[in-house]
């Protein structure tokens, strides 16, 4: 199988496109460009020192950014420490996902968009780029084919794809048709998403690239990642790919077989009845047209867990990768192992002694954040400090709400001519409210204390503060829920002793519609200012005197607001 696929190596010319031309059993011509080919727009040249400084300028500046022939190879990390780094392994981290897009789907989706507009499957009447997928080659068609002029793409994907995902396609302006069924169909299904998108591809102004059967998927690889593999790591004896569409295995295997016969290929696989982003199970191979069997020495089954544990460890290590780069590791780790139990380690060393590996990451953790909290062991999860804070006090907090005391008092003396009327809240201990307060002022106990401490360096006051605030509003009884149509259109003022727990309720009264302010500082600070204050005894319910006793400091409509609240 290995020399048919690379048995016939021939440079077509073209004014605008040179190709490997590789003999197969599937296809009889399969074109693997070596060189961009014509586009809408076609390519300048860039000199080495734009290139070196990665400057990415002029009308094809972000055409030259994500082709690699104007880019630097992706990143080759080794992993300071592993298993079997006593057993003179080094082990290295292709990071594919630093290209442009993220993912290593970024190579396949322009090589197979380039591809087309060489064999004028694209044209100036293209309108559409339609595929069905639910992650990285979706999200990468999507920019690229926008790059080439074609503004619509349209994605086929599986009802099962996480509301992150979908988000995410949708933030990068795909447009998206939900399929039920399998979440990852056969590819020959005729009532799957694949066959739904192939159908579509075939209407006047579509084009379905189709990354299950198109040759340029796998072609990619051998242009580029086995390339830079090879120049970056020439004495590689194992690489490790995940396998989904087995583009990546396939192309990179291939390339690396063709200019080192030795090297060991192994092909991650998911553990039936488990899920990975990117990768399939075995089964599902059954009509992939694609040659990697051929190239492949070893097949490995990695479990979800696994894969996800691995994909954190590394993160945590500064491999910022996906769960499908811990798949590909995890692949390593079996091989290794396999042959250290078998005592065939040693046929793996190369002239120094070492064995050197490479494994393949395809794409960031950041859009499978919840997943890693479900599949992850959860010893592997450093704990929560006051979570119990996670539920409460999650509304905003702006400075824009906070007054000074004198601008505060500004808008208090200023109650008779506003059109809006401001009406000062007093949230501090109903005794603290008896031995003096502001004039006009109204108390609403929400169980503080005399010291009225800062809530938020207590979990236990703030939770309990957050809990007095919702009793005022709960319905139908709370004080300031039965306030809520008379406090509509009002300036209110939210006091307390120091300044802190007037926040929290200025955050909540802003929740609920209305506009509330507090007084930086609270009470202690309106008094530092010297700002006038009533200190007269009051023996009566200290949330009600105002109303009985300075009745006449107050309009009317303040005093149906007060009749209201009791």
């Amino acid at each position: 199988m290995q020399s048919a696929w690379l048995g016939v190596y021939e440079r077509v010319p073209n004014q605008y496109f040179h190709c490997l031309l590789i003999t197969s059993p599937y296809h009889s011509h399969c074109c693997i460009p070596t060189i961009p080919p014509f586009c809408k727009f076609g390519y300048p040249s860039m000199s080495p020192d734009s290139t070196y400084n990665r400057v990415f300028s002029g009308k094809n500046a972000l055409l030259n950014y994500y082709d690699p022939d104007h880019n630097l190879p992706t990143p080759m990390v080794e992993l300071p420490d592993h298993p079997y780094t006593a057993d003179g392994v080094r082990i290295y981290a292709k990071m594919m996902n630093f290209l442009p897009a993220g993912n290593v789907k970024s190579l396949p989706a322009l090589n197979m968009i380039q591809q087309a507009f060489h064999d004028k499957e694209i044209d100036e009447r293209t309108s559409s780029i339609v595929e069905f997928s639910s992650g990285s080659t979706a999200l990468s068609l999507g920019i690229i084919s926008r790059m080439m002029g074609i503004d619509r793409a349209e994605i086929y994907l599986s009802n099962k794809t996480t509301q992150t995902k979908i988000n995410m396609l949708r933030l990068f302006g795909l447009e998206l048709t939900v399929f039920g069924g399998p979440a990852q169909p056969e590819m020959n299904d005729p009532v799957g998403g694949i066959a739904a998108a192939k159908e579509c591809g075939l209407k006047p102004g579509c084009f379905n690239p189709n990354q299950y059967e198109n040759p340029a998927n796998f072609g990619a690889h051998i242009r580029w990642t086995g390339p830079q593999i090879y120049k970056q790591l020439p004495q590689i004896k194992v690489i490790a790919a995940p396998a989904g569409t087995t583009g990546t295995l396939t192309g990179t295997a291939t390339y690396l077989r063709s200019v080192k016969p030795d090297i060991i290929a192994v092909g991650a696989f998911t553990t039936p009845g488990e899920r990975i982003p990117g990768p399939r199970t075995l089964d599902l191979m059954r009509e992939v047209n694609f040659p990697w069997k051929g190239v492949t020495d070893e097949i490995v089954e990695i479990g979800s867990r696994e894969a996800y544990d691995n994909s954190m460890l590394l993160c945590r290590m500064g491999i910022v990768v996906g769960p499908s780069s811990g798949m590909s590791l995890a692949a390593v780790y079996s091989l290794l192992e396999r042959r250290k139990s078998q005592g065939s380690l040693d046929e793996l060393r190369d002239e120094e002694g070492q064995i050197t590996c490479v494994f393949l990451c395809c794409d960031f953790p950041f859009q499978y954040i919840d997943e890693y909290i479900q599949k992850c062991s959860t010893e592997l999860f450093p704990p929560i400090h006051n979570q119990e804070l996670l539920k409460i006090d999650l509304n905003p907090y702006l400075s824009d709400w906070e007054l000074e005391p004198l601008e505060a008092n500004d808008m208090i003396s200023g109650l008779g001519d506003s059109v809006k009327e401001a009406l000062l809240l007093d949230f501090r201990n109903p005794l603290a409210f008896n031995q003096s307060s502001i004039l006009n002022s109204v108390s609403i106990d929400v169980g503080l204390g005399l010291a009225d401490p800062n809530p938020f360096s207590s979990v236990i006051q703030l939770t309990e503060l957050h809990r007095q605030l919702d009793m005022c509003f709960q319905p139908p009884n709370g004080k300031l829920f039965r306030a809520l149509g008379a406090l509509a259109g009002r300036q209110v003022i939210a006091i307390c002793q120091n300044g802190t727990a007037c926040r929290t309720a200025t955050s909540v009264m802003r929740s609920k519609g209305i506009e509330a302010y507090c007084i930086i500082g609270g009470f202690d600070a309106w008094h530092r200012a010297g700002l006038p204050l009533d200190t007269r005894g009051m023996d009566d319910s200290p949330s009600w005197p105002l109303l009985k006793d300075f009745g006449r400091f107050l309009s009317s409509t303040v005093v149906s607001v007060l009749q209201t609240l009791h």
